[in-house]
């Protein structure tokens, strides 16, 4: 019988150096689990003291200079700002009328009738299942993204550099560009933007990352 391990939430944050180069596989399963949970409901043992720091440098390293001016405004002048992104969270992807402007599945996205829990999802799980994973806490249906970005980064942890890329174009590659556009479109504070376009920037391709370099 194969040996499961559970898909766990990930609570440190990735180290990154001035210029910004990941200096291996390991740290770029980090980096994905990183935005796994910051993709996740807001919940307020999430903010760990390294969180914002990180995210910020982040964004300075990338030279993302007015998504990390406009998100650290946005988060230091409001009095509450987990209860700020929870009306966000909630408005975007879970519960809105007259319907959810970005739902965070993939079945979503690649059901002929854009139904949640569909062939997708199942083929999702079973991809973890058959690289011996396993979902710790059933919050979300298995196809949520902050599923997949956590089990692609834990693939790259335990060097299964081939498995995770294999997982990316099956799957996340396929749908992630329409999520995007959903959330970029109807977001109203910018922390969903920023984290969709860390997202997308980890997550091409390197022919992507190589017409992406040529051209600035």
């Amino acid at each position: 019988m194969l040996e499961e391990k559970t898909l766990k939430k990930w609570t440190s944050s990735p180290e990154v150096n001035n210029s910004f180069k990941i200096c291996s596989e390991t740290q770029m399963g980090r980096v994905y689990n990183f935005l796994g949970i910051s993709i996740e409901y807001p919940e307020g043992e999430m903010f760990h003291s390294s969180y914002f720091p990180c995210l910020y440098q982040l964004l300075e390293d990338l030279d993302f200079a007015s998504q990390r001016e406009d998100l650290k405004n946005a988060i230091e002048s409001s009095p509450n700002f987990i209860e700020d992104l929870r009306a966000e969270y909630t408005r975007l992807f879970i519960n809105s009328f007259p319907r959810v402007p970005a739902p965070p599945y993939e079945s979503y996205y690649r059901s002929c009738r854009n139904m949640l829990n569909d062939t997708a999802t199942q083929e999702v799980n079973s991809f973890y299942r058959n690289c011996g994973y396993s979902i710790n806490r059933h919050i979300e249906l298995p196809d949520h993204i902050s599923y997949e970005l956590e089990f692609a980064g834990a693939l790259l942890e335990d060097g299964k550099d081939e498995d995770a890329e294999d997982f990316l174009n099956t799957h996340l590659r396929k749908w992630f560009p329409l999520f995007r556009e959903k959330v970029i479109n109807h977001a109203i504070h910018p922390f969903y933007k920023v984290v969709v376009d860390l997202i997308d920037f980890f997550i091409k391709t390197e022919e992507d990352e190589e017409v992406l370099w040529a051209g600035k």
